[in-house]
Parts: structure tokens; C-alpha cells; sequence
């Protein structure tokens, strides 16, 4: 689990302060993506620092590993990604617009974006669809769909303007 004072301690006070800062800015345009979207993969897509992104979302899981929303699976991804509850506190990661089951969605969605490149093939994460957690089966399942209807969206764009 991430720390406050390992930042401290290895990067200076500094860092700590660039950390906290980028990390709030990442929960606001989270929670405001979160609120424009309609999917988990929707959500992530238009979100500018990923890798903030996902220690926020870490972070929350953390924050909610009490709630039987979040799968065991995520708890466990989150504990290593993520601040704990007082760090969490000191650096003003708090939130409750986010559905914990929709945080458990995002939080799925957020590791399969990670470990496949090819969103559309559990294969290379997995060996086969029959092994992966739920959560990140369905979770592939939207974002191949979304990507599948943006390639279409593409296309269609190119063809109309190539006419």
C-alpha cells in the first residue's frame, strides 16, 4: 500500500504536495466523468492522468473494502495500489458520489485496461475466458463493445468524408 511518508521520506515534502494535488484534480475529473458516462470503459477513456486515476480509484476501493460491493478481488488489487484510510484522509480522497458497485466496475475496468493491451482478448490476460473473474469478463465485454462502436463510428466518419 501506498504512503504518505514513503513519499515523504524518498522524494521530499515536495512530491508529497505534487502527489496530493494531482491526485485531487484526478478524483474531480473522475467523479465528473463518472457522472457523464454510461460505462466503466466510457468513464476511463475520457480521463486525462490514467495512472492517477487509478490510485484514486484504488484509494476509494480501500476506503470501501468494508462493503460487500467490492469484490475480493479488487480489495486485494487496491491494497496494493492504493493509500489507506488515514493517508487517504490527510490527502483529501474522500468520496461517496461514485456507486460502490459502480466503483467495483470502475475498479475492474481500470485492471483490465492495465494488463491487456488487446482489450478485446482475455486470452493474453487469462489463458481463457473461462478463468477470468467475473468482474473483469464483463467489464471486457462493455469495452470491446465500445470499442467495436467507436471503429464503426470511424469508419462511417471516414467513408462520409471521403465522399
Amino acid at each position: 500500500m501506498k504512503s504518505i511518508q514513503d513519499i515523504i521520506d524518498n522524494q521530499g515534502a515536495e512530491a508529497y504536495r505534487t502527489e496530493r494535488d494531482q491526485l485531487k484534480m484526478a478524483l474531480m475529473e473522475l467523479v465528473t466523468a463518472y457522472k457523464a458516462s454510461s460505462s466503466p470503459a466510457e468513464t476511463l477513456d475520457q480521463l486525462s492522468d490514467i495512472e492517477a486515476a487509478e490510485t484514486v480509484i484504488a484509494t476509494l476501493v480501500n476506503l470501501s473494502a468494508h462493503d460487500g460491493r467490492i469484490s475480493n478481488e479488487n480489495k486485494k488489487w487496491a491494497s496494493k495500489v492504493g493509500y489507506n484510510d488515514a493517508d487517504a484522509l490527510r490527502i483529501g480522497l474522500i468520496g461517496d458520489e461514485i456507486h460502490r458497485a459502480h466503483l467495483n466496475q470502475l475498479a475492474s475496468a481500470i485492471q483490465v485496461r492495465a494488463r491487456v493491451n488487446d482489450i478485446g482478448d482475455l486470452r493474453k490476460c487469462y489463458g481463457s475466458s473461462e478463468t477470468a473473474p467475473p468482474a473483469l469478463k464483463r467489464a471486457l465485454i462493455l469495452a470491446h463493445r465500445i470499442m467495436m462502436k467507436r471503429m464503426e463510428e470511424e469508419s462511417e466518419n471516414s467513408n462520409n468524408s471521403s465522399d
